[in-house]
């Protein structure tokens, strides 16, 4: 059984993006004006479904990055850790982490110790090479304040999403860690390239 957690935000629109090369979006020369009137979505500093009243500890966790994320680090150059739109995106919305070194952290709940999966779905390449993020190892991990690793699965790479200069969207994997019951975060960072972006965390059970 899949238990889904959402929130809808409240207002969506999206920057513009020029074009796509070399594993980047390429931003318009008007994209700064963009910036300050794109969405004024704000973080959603509320506890993460983490709280629901299910107790089911077989129970995936859907976790809406777009819902429950907070800014760790913003560099600001590229442009706002924040909300924005995507055709092939869960809830045709996603997390953008336009430059270099900025992250964010999303919150999750455990009902119950145990071993879980966790699986959180990013960009994972461009236009000219669908699995550049994951080789090119973009992204760094951190849960509950501790480095970990998250591999890229081809498998899981989504048809060319046309949004913005285009892209992929594609799951990297923990297999397994053991989670005590109750609220942890995993912190998600660029580290090597620009235009990041995270969509969906999911936590399964593993029953090992």
């Amino acid at each position: 059984m899949i238990n889904k957690y959402l929130l809808k935000p409240a207002l969506l629109s999206s920057f513009i993006f020029a074009g796509c090369y070399t594993g980047m979006f390429n931003l318009s020369a008007n994209d700064n004006a963009t910036t300050s009137s794109t969405k004024k979505i704000a973080e959603k500093k509320i506890d993460s479904p983490a709280n629901s009243n299910s107790q089911n500890s077989k129970e995936k966790l859907i976790i809406e990055a777009e819902d429950y994320f907070k800014t760790i680090t913003d560099v600001g150059e590229n442009g706002k850790v924040d909300v924005d739109s995507a055709e092939l995106a869960s809830e045709n919305a996603f997390v953008a982490l336009y430059d270099l070194g900025d992250c964010a952290q999303i919150k999750f709940n455990i009902p119950q110790n145990g071993n879980y999966k966790i699986a959180v779905r990013v960009r994972s390449g461009s236009k000219s090479d669908k699995k550049s993020y994951f080789e090119n190892n973009v992204y760094s991990f951190k849960i509950d304040g501790k480095t970990v690793s998250l591999v890229g699965v081809e498998k899981t790479i989504s048809k060319f999403d046309s949004s913005g200069g285009g892209f992929f969207w594609g799951e990297m994997i923990l297999p397994t860690i053991e989670l005590s019951k109750g609220k942890h975060n995993i912190e998600i960072k660029i580290i090597n390239n620009d235009w990041g972006a995270v969509d969906v965390l999911y936590v399964t059970p593993t029953g090992k």
